[in-house]
């Protein structure tokens, strides 16, 4: 748990109590029945919350307590269970004295143990038990680890993303692409797309059963507060929906404020409790994220954000265009651990619906083919070799037959040809040399050629 206001929880039997608490900036939750109680103690117990961080206020019954603390001592934790000893009406009280309360009992509770208590956890490696890696869509996404999925604009990741969450909505049938289909729910955090324009219609065309996809995030609401990779909220939405798959989309949308998602020692912890998630509920994890303009490097290095989420990740997946047909979709395995990377596969959108194309053959593509980075660069290979041609010919059709050409006549022809400047200065020839006559504001460039020995 966080430090700070965020640490601890607490449990009342007063919505007045409950509001004020809130007010104050704490976390709490109000019961009004044994049912209730029987429900909170379920979520404490899983949860592993430290009893001492778990505070009753007020004149909640000695049998709430109880079941409580029962809870709370069943996972181990037996450091100590505190009770707010207040007056019978104790949300009368103002605010004020609510908060000064509060801040002594977290004071008395939090106060530092000695060294000489702390024990580091260590275990020998004969201690831990092999697990195998359990597969929502085996080898692409893992359960309980954590997966990218990269994409330029226009390839289909919501589709893509949708798709996913249909198939795990209906669990088996007969088209399900997973080895093992398994129906569960899937929270879908989505920062770009409307859940009612884009996300809902997208779903209901792929036949998705919507009792067990949910929208977290109500935008619609004024005081809606964003969700970040380290809200404590996550963890009771877990809890809670016991979900196989979630998605976040986009990464940079999470990271938090004040995160720069360049900086390795700012993003790690982030994924490791990302990653703690994951692992804790066996869930699959997605982050989806878009790519940089550096068409230069290779697809692995475009994801955004630090390389350390790319080492954070079990897998990555890629979506491309397809070279000869953009409306084809194509699906690259671009990073696995420990198996075989999976078959490039391509997709299609028919009628509003993501559908697998099993015609079109993809086998031989890379990721590059499909991001439309080779023909940038074969086009400007073709403009390096066209400058060359036109400086051997501005020099080789000289009327004078001098071997010197003044710069300014250089980027006429440069621009008479569509070339850019920078271009043709890089494409100079070894054998051509810059010089100049003159001075300052009369300084005159040319480029000379020398005769090849």
């Amino acid at each position: 748990m966080q430090e700070g206001n965020k640490k601890y929880l607490f449990v009342v039997d007063s919505t007045d109590l409950f509001i004020e608490i809130m007010k104050e900036g704490y976390n709490s939750i109000v019961i009004n029945s044994m049912e209730d109680v029987a429900a909170i103690a379920d979520t404490l117990s899983r949860a592993n919350m430290a009893a001492n961080n778990i505070i009753t206020i007020g004149c909640c019954k000695s049998s709430v307590n109880e079941t409580i603390k029962k809870a709370i001592d069943d996972t181990r934790y037996i450091d100590g269970y505190k009770i707010f000893e207040g007056k019978k009406e104790y949300y009368a009280l103002n605010p004020k004295e609510i908060n000064e309360n509060i801040k002594r009992f977290i004071t008395e509770i939090s106060a530092e143990k000695p060294k000489s208590d702390i024990i580091a956890p260590i275990r020998s490696f004969s201690d831990i038990e092999e697990k195998a890696v359990d597969w929502l869509w085996y080898p692409y996404i893992p359960l309980g680890m954590l997966t990218a999925l990269g994409a330029d604009p226009g390839t289909g990741k919501t589709f893509f993303c949708c798709y996913v969450a249909a198939k795990v909505s209906n669990g088996q049938i007969d088209d399900n692409p997973f080895e093992k289909p398994i129906q569960g729910n899937v929270l879908m955090f989505n920062a770009e797309d409307s859940p009612e324009t884009v996300i809902k219609p997208r779903l209901r065309k792929l036949g998705a059963n919507m009792d067990y996809i949910f929208a977290p995030e109500n935008t619609l609401d004024p005081n809606f507060i964003p969700y970040s990779f380290a809200d404590e909220r996550l963890e009771f939405l877990f809890d809670m929906y016991k979900p196989i798959l979630v998605f976040f989309d986009p990464i940079q949308a999470y990271l938090g404020a004040g995160i720069d998602m360049n900086r390795a020692n700012e993003t790690r912890p982030l994924f490791a409790r990302l990653q703690g998630l994951a692992e804790k509920h066996n869930t699959a994890i997605v982050i989806v994220s878009h790519l940089s303009k550096m068409t230069t490097q290779d697809v692995y290095y475009r994801f955004l954000g630090s390389i350390d989420f790319m080492g954070a990740v079990r897998s990555a997946l890629f979506l491309g265009k397809h070279p000869k047909d953009r409306d084809t979709k194509v699906m690259f395995h671009i990073k696995q651990n420990g198996t075989p990377a999976g078959d490039t596969l391509a997709y299609r959108i028919n009628n509003g619906v993501w559908v697998p194309d099993v015609v079109t053959d993809v086998s031989e593509l890379t990721p590059e083919d499909c991001t439309g980075q080779k023909q940038r660069k074969a086009k400007t290979g073709t403009k390096k070799e066209k400058a060359v041609e036109l400086i051997n010919k501005a020099f080789d059709e000289r009327a004078d037959r001098t071997n010197a050409i003044n710069v300014s006549d250089l980027k006429k022809i440069a621009d008479d040809n569509g070339i850019d400047w920078q271009i043709f200065a890089r494409n100079r020839p070894d054998n051509v040399i810059v010089k100049h006559y003159g001075y300052g504001g009369d300084k005159i460039y040319f480029w000379e050629r020398q005769e090849k020995v």
